[in-house]
């Protein structure tokens, strides 16, 4: 009779855990369901093809299908969760309502299974039923705070996050269910229960690769919490070997997408060192500690501001080194802790050990760990809550707990709120990340939308000045000045931009067109013609490009880059000497630009002046490293070495 209460009264407290946590999502989440598809959700769903049909579920020879998504898109190497996206497709196209009910019901159910795995593990016999009485309500406790946890607002309302929500639902279910299957006694139960967690674990890997640990964890976890011994766990060997496979379908998705992953890393202008992302990740992990106890500002893309130098990075390493010595520390004798944060370590482990060069930081990659890290809060602060009002304690914790969920319940709304509109979610993102280009230029397109040229502009000023070789900004800019000019063709300005655009992006004949209407215009256009000498050095025509930035310096003595620009042509004509005038004066006027030093202490060097090149690259690097400007400074100390790698004269 006692074993029906207690089961009775177990199923009524699960149903409340469902309804209050189903009632606080919905509330925060509920009336932001049709906030438009935004940044990744337009490759990965608008122009998704693998999503326009359900069958055949392999595609054809022509078509891809939904379990097998083509190559760079968001949800290459992820079938499960495409098919998800698929069958949201076939229901409501690309209606965004659809895709972010998913998601909310998602991060519901999720938060759901977190509470009942949480809840079982603390009234096992490990704890001495320390944790009995108010497991349920700590459990509560835990995942109400979890679910209402402002980082989580990226992951839950950006449609293309599916794969975070899903890998991390099947991810929590797999160990619930394993949970169940080593708790079981009886034969089909038993059966029951292992077919789920294998089943589980398997479609959690194909949702996402941060599912990767799963057997580890299972293995793990059985070890910590259920047996006393290593060899007790070899009776769950079946279900950690069964889950095993799902490591060679990562393999195999990797390996069909292998193509799209070399393309990315020979084409993009962002690939660094491995060793550079690594060190840069520490920084990357104390960022999401700190948004993790004090989310804000939040952004949908950070600035990719890596590590490069050992000047930049040895603070990083030096507390990232002094946080985890202090951690080892304190869980080394604890071994529940100790699993949680191994387990944490090895959901982020994907993200953290695998280069993605132009998302350094994502903070949807935290979506799942941060159950770890609340999880070892709270129990951490009410036994703490305890030990100081024993009386009252349970009260303050419960008071605790509901402040803590309206703060960031709170914030998660208002930072829900930027969602609703393009413009705003990418203006919040450029004020709070000033030096990512990514987010000017994303603010620039949604700009170009709404049809605002002036402020669209801007953006893509921004973004160039930021990445001067970002093709689509580039590109974009050059449409709007083509629409410009053709609507002003006395704007010498404007034809001035866009012949400039046309000389970055490979197209030199047209730009000389177009600063050849500019001069037809306005003769004695100094920054015409300094820039009718670039696009004419790039088509190699050398006499000329000299005699018009001779032409551009007796109008214009001072003008700066068409020193630079003048300089460099000099250098690569053979005319070392000649160079060093102009980038001496550059220098006069302007003592910090360290990109003019280095060319002239090439140019020094291939003057026979081995003693000024070397000087006037050791200045430059100063500056460079003064001005943090890593890349410049690696390559000025590249020089350097191999300078004086070479035998003196």
């Amino acid at each position: 009779m006692g074993n029906r209460l207690d089961l009775r009264r177990d199923r009524q407290r699960a149903c409340v855990t469902v309804v209050v946590l189903a009632v606080a999502v919905f509330g925060i989440y509920g009336r932001f369901l049709g906030a438009p598809l935004i940044y990744d959700d337009y490759p990965g769903i608008v122009n998704n093809v693998s999503l326009r049909r359900l069958w055949p579920l392999f595609g054809t020879a022509g078509v891809a299908g939904p379990l097998l998504p083509p190559g760079g898109q968001p949800t290459e190497r992820r079938p499960f969760s495409n098919l998800t996206l698929a069958i949201n497709y076939h229901f409501g196209g690309t209606d965004p309502a659809g895709y972010h009910l998913v998601n909310v019901v998602l991060h519901i159910l999720t938060a759901t299974m977190l509470a009942a795995l949480i809840r079982q593990t603390l009234r096992l016999p490990y704890f001495d039923g320390q944790w009995n009485e108010h497991g349920g309500l700590l459990a509560l406790a835990i995942t109400l705070v979890w679910a209402v946890h402002p980082l989580h607002t990226g992951a839950v309302i950006v449609a293309i996050q599916r794969s975070e929500l899903l890998a991390s639902f099947l991810y929590v279910m797999t160990m619930w269910t394993a949970l169940r299957y080593w708790g079981a006694t009886a034969p089909a139960p038993r059966r029951l229960w292992f077919t789920v967690a294998i089943g589980s674990s398997l479609a959690a890997m194909t949702s996402k690769e941060i599912a990767a640990s799963l057997p580890l964890a299972a293995l793990f976890y059985e070890r910590t919490f259920l047996a006393t011994s290593w060899r007790q766990v070899r009776r769950s060997w079946p279900l950690v070997i069964l889950m095993t496979p799902g490591w060679g379908l990562i393999g195999m998705m990797l390996w069909a997408n292998r193509d799209s992953a070399r393309s990315a890393f020979a084409t993009s202008r962002y690939v660094l060192p491995f060793s550079t992302w690594w060190v840069t990740q520490t920084k990357v992990l104390l960022l999401y500690l700190k948004l993790a106890i004090w989310p804000w500002p939040l952004s949908v893309h950070y600035a990719p501001t890596y590590l490069q130098t050992f000047d930049a990075a040895w603070p990083w390493l030096l507390a990232f080194a002094l946080q985890t010595t202090a951690t080892t520390a304190v869980v080394w004798r604890r071994p529940a802790a100790r699993f949680v944060l191994v387990v944490m370590a090895m959901i982020l482990a994907p993200s953290t050990l695998v280069p993605v060069f132009r998302m350094m930081v994502a903070e949807q990659r935290v979506y799942l760990a941060l159950a770890g890290l609340i999880t070892l809060g709270v129990l951490t602060g009410y036994r703490a809550i305890l030990a100081y009002a024993p009386v009252h304690g349970d009260r303050l914790a419960a008071g605790a707990v509901v402040l803590l969920v309206l703060i960031f319940g709170s914030v998660t709304t208002r930072r829900l709120s930027a969602y609703e509109d393009h413009v705003t979610l990418w203006q919040d993102n450029v004020r709070d990340q000033p030096d990512d280009a990514t987010a000017h230029y994303n603010l620039a397109l949604v700009l170009i939308t709404d049809k605002r040229t002036p402020e669209a502009m801007h953006s893509l000023e921004e973004t160039l000045r930021l990445d001067p070789e970002h093709q689509g900004a580039l590109n974009n800019m050059g449409m709007l000045l083509e629409q410009h000019v053709g609507a002003h063709p006395e704007d010498v300005a404007a034809v001035n931009l866009l012949g400039e655009i046309m000389v970055k992006l490979n197209h030199p004949r047209e730009a000389v067109a177009q600063f050849e209407r500019a001069l037809e215009i306005e003769p004695a256009n100094a920054v015409t013609h300094s820039n009718m000498g670039t696009a004419l050095a790039v088509l190699g025509r050398t006499g000329e490009a000299i005699d018009q930035f001779d032409t551009s310096l007796q109008l214009q003595p001072d003008h700066l880059k068409t020193h630079y620009n003048f300089g460099v042509l000099l250098l690569g004509a053979g005319r070392p000497s000649a160079a060093i005038e102009h980038f001496q004066y550059i220098i006069r006027h302007d003592p910090d630009d360290a990109l003019t030093r280095l060319k002239c202490a090439i140019a020094y060097a291939l003057s026979n002046d081995r003693e000024q090149a070397l000087a006037m690259a050791e200045a430059g690097l100063s500056v460079a490293q003064a001005r943090q400007q890593d890349a410049l400074a690696n390559e000025i100390r590249a020089w350097l070495v191999d300078q004086r790698s070479r035998p003196t004269a």
